[in-house]
């Protein structure tokens, strides 16, 4: 059996999914098997991962009948993985050949039934401009956290660097176990609600800030494209999981602050999209609301502090260009 399978949905991802594929099947003494689940492409995601798998028997092709997203994509690579432990990997990512060790290391050392590193951020074609994701150094020491860190954690409404974004490894054993897959009702944070589920059963969860994953940010990205209905279904899920524990007064506060946030920027999406479309009767009336400019505020500094990070990591790079020019 492998030590780790990735788990890989696609979807029209044709231009990316070769990189991925290889830098999974690169990773370093480890075994691994690659699990690519196509969500009914309508490009050729399909007959590229068709042609990698040839001859290539770390590889399994599966083919969705229709296009279910990547939740049951996940589910059924899930399903047909046989590794000590699993990895998400996306389509359009890549990752160090070293991850899969280091973190393997790093759950021994800590006795965690989930790790994951780091990100570090790139926009499609300027590989060479980036930036990690949370913030911090490469040797700071590695963070544990629980079910109401994790909370605390993810609120939407306070930046970008929130750790549902993460691509955690899981014992494959410790999934099984507690009956853990994804939610196929979510379109957005399926990954934070998986995670979520997993620490819900008591799963221990190590994180390093060292940034061994590369995410491509894409035109048009899902997980750039909320709408209001979307994250509805998503608090719902959540609320779901969490109904039987929120006894205990720490969680109980963080999941009220995280359900606040999550409000807040369906609040937001909402009115965006009645602006956007022109509904103005609507956009007026949550205009309304005392929160809504408060959030609009958080969105502005956030961005702005977005922009800062990526000019800066520009610059980072042309000066880096500049040295090689001049050797």
């Amino acid at each position: 059996m492998p030590d780790i399978s990735f788990l890989v949905a696609a979807f029209n991802a044709e231009q990316t999914l070769e990189a991925a594929v290889i830098s999974a099947l690169a990773q370093q003494n480890v075994t691994v098997e690659v699990i690519v689940v196509d969500d009914m492409s309508r490009d050729g995601t399909l007959a590229c991962a068709t042609t990698l798998a040839r001859n290539e028997p770390r590889i399994t092709v599966l083919a969705q009948e229709s296009n279910r997203g990547p939740s049951a994509a996940r589910n059924r690579a899930l399903a047909a993985a046989r590794g000590d432990w699993v990895a998400i990997l996306d389509a359009d990512d890549y990752i160090a050949p070293e991850r899969s060790e280091r973190l393997i290391a790093l759950a021994n050392d800590h006795s965690s039934q989930i790790v994951a590193d780091n990100m570090m951020h790139f926009r499609d074609g300027e590989p060479e401009v980036t930036w990690p994701f949370l913030p911090g150094q490469d040797g700071d020491p590695p963070f544990t956290v629980g079910l109401a860190d994790y909370l605390d954690r993810n609120r939407m409404t306070s930046g970008d660097a929130t750790l549902g974004y993460l691509k955690p490894m899981f014992r494959r054993d410790f999934l099984s176990a507690n009956g853990i897959v994804y939610d196929e009702e979510l379109r957005v944070g399926e990954d934070f609600n998986f995670a979520l589920q997993a620490l819900s059963a008591g799963a221990r969860f190590t994180i390093t800030p060292q940034a061994l994953y590369s995410y491509r940010i894409m035109a048009g990205s899902l997980s750039r494209s909320l709408t209001a209905s979307d994250l509805e279904q998503l608090l719902i899920a959540n609320d779901r999981l969490l109904a039987e524990k929120l006894a205990e007064p720490r969680l109980r506060e963080a999941s009220a602050a995280y359900r606040r946030a999550a409000q807040d920027l369906t609040d937001y999406c909402a009115f965006r999209m009645a602006v956007r479309q022109g509904q103005w009767p609507s956009a007026l009336r949550r205009a309304t609301a005392p929160r809504l400019w408060g959030t609009l505020v958080q969105m502005l500094l956030h961005a702005g502090r977005r922009g800062y990070v990526r000019r800066r990591a520009t610059r980072l790079a042309v000066d880096r260009r500049r040295l090689v020019a001049a050797a």
